[in-house]
């Protein structure tokens, strides 16, 4: 192999003492080891001074240390900057430090001709290391289809970042008039925030929208497909905020999300296509099903596999649901009794969501539908929810998680996204 590398730090102040000082430590890597020397760098300022003194590999760190704030672009700017400067052969080498989190952030910076990225708390977070790292490197396990957690009904910051550690891709906040759980928007705000905190942000998630109705030629199962891959990229390296809502109009819906600053919302009741295009934020839409009857069959249904070929059919519910409107990235299917549509306990056929999920009859349209499930999940029971999960998307539970309305059992809690993650990869 070639030589090693050496570690340096420039400094954001430097005089000509310092400035000296890096060129003979620089020099010396080189004469007295045999290492090619990493120079950290994060301003435009500390690029220069780290050229003058002739570095030729340049770590850029993405963290501002004087604030600590994180931004991914740090490295593309520096990138850009030596793609434009310098011929190939002598463009100094660029390594991404900090930040990093999955394979979407590798292959963005491979995109830009970065060389090599440090991980670091990544995969100290990691369950299986090993297994981040062959995600990371672009393995048999980068293709993401990742099982979405999310924990809904979060009214207090101190559970949102419980549920963050515990490994939660989405934390709902439920701004339902008839809600228990309701929360204000500044309330939410607060979940909000220790949300970004958490993953070293300071605004919404962009979330890419697939086309809709605008692209006739798009299939219910192509958009839906994409609007998974769009959730998990999105929440790959953060978790994201859902703002759940109920029958409200679109300026409370705008108004709120504003207020909060949540990353997509969630529409429970029958919302218009036309509400959804004028609030126009990236969305999950509901499918209100029937409750399981005592002895374990769906009430009005003949089984989990009729009731899907109903809900995919053409012109069905899931159908329109989707198809309505561009700003749909995913279905979530949820239990309804008289009188409450949510936040029951209560569980609907989760064969259902296991037919929709799975590939249909040779000679169908679509192939399998990805969806989220939610009603009557437990730390218990999610495991049966997940099994022969297909493409399920992801899984909800909110009133089994709590020690009352609002407050959540952190126990159980770590215990439902635990059990979700150890089921998705049986």
């Amino acid at each position: 192999g070639g030589p090693g590398f050496g570690l340096v730090w420039p400094c954001p102040r430097f005089d000509l003492t310092q400035v000296s000082q890096l060129k003979f430590l620089i020099e010396s890597c080189r004469s007295t080891w045999g290492m090619e020397p990493l120079v950290e760098v994060h301003t435009d300022e500390e690029l220069e001074i780290a050229l003058s003194c002739g570095a030729r590999v340049m770590g850029v760190n993405n963290r501002n240390l004087h604030t600590f704030q994180l931004d991914l672009a740090t490295t593309e700017r520096v990138a850009a900057r030596l793609l434009k400067g310098f011929d190939q052969e002598d463009r100094p080498m660029v390594l991404a430090l900090s930040g990093i989190s999955g394979p979407a952030d590798v292959d963005r910076y491979r995109s830009q001709g970065v060389a090599g990225v440090l991980v670091g708390e990544a995969l100290m977070r990691a369950k299986d290391p090993a297994e981040a790292i062959e995600t990371l490197l672009g393995g048999a396990l980068a293709g993401d289809d990742r099982l979405l957690v999310k924990v809904c009904g979060v009214t207090r910051p101190e559970d949102a970042r419980a549920a963050c550690q515990s490994g939660a891709s989405l934390i709902g906040v439920i701004f339902a008039p008839k809600s228990k759980r309701r929360c204000t928007g500044a309330q939410a705000k607060l979940v909000v925030d220790q949300v970004r905190s958490f993953g070293e942000r300071t605004a919404p998630v962009a979330i890419p929208i697939p086309r809709g109705p605008s692209d006739p030629s798009l299939s219910l199962g192509a958009k839906l497909g994409l609007g998974a891959a769009a959730l998990r990229a999105a929440s790959a390296r953060t978790p994201l905020v859902v703002g759940v809502f109920q029958d409200q109009t679109a300026d409370e819906v705008k108004s709120l999300a504003l207020e909060s600053g949540v990353d997509l919302v969630q529409y429970h009741g029958s919302e218009s296509d036309q509400l959804v295009d004028q609030v126009g934020l990236p969305a999950l839409r509901v499918l209100h099903l029937p409750a399981m009857a005592q002895g374990g069959e769906a009430q009005g249904q003949t089984g989990g596999a009729a009731r899907a070929a109903a809900l995919r059919a053409p012109g069905g519910a899931a159908e329109r649901a989707a198809l309505g409107s561009d700003w749909v990235l995913a279905l979530l299917l949820d239990t309804q009794v008289a009188g409450a549509q949510g936040g029951t306990g209560l569980a609907f056929d989760w064969s259902t969501a296991q037919a929709l999920s799975s590939s249909p009859a040779e000679g169908a349209e679509d192939g399998a539908l990805p969806v989220l499930v939610a009603g009557g999940l437990t730390p218990e029971s999610v495991k049966r929810a997940c099994g022969g999960r297909g493409s399920i998307l992801g899984v909800d539970a909110s009133s089994a998680l709590e020690t009352e309305p609002g407050v959540k059992d952190l126990a159980k809690l770590e215990a439902f996204v635990a059990g979700a993650l150890e089921a998705a990869k049986a």
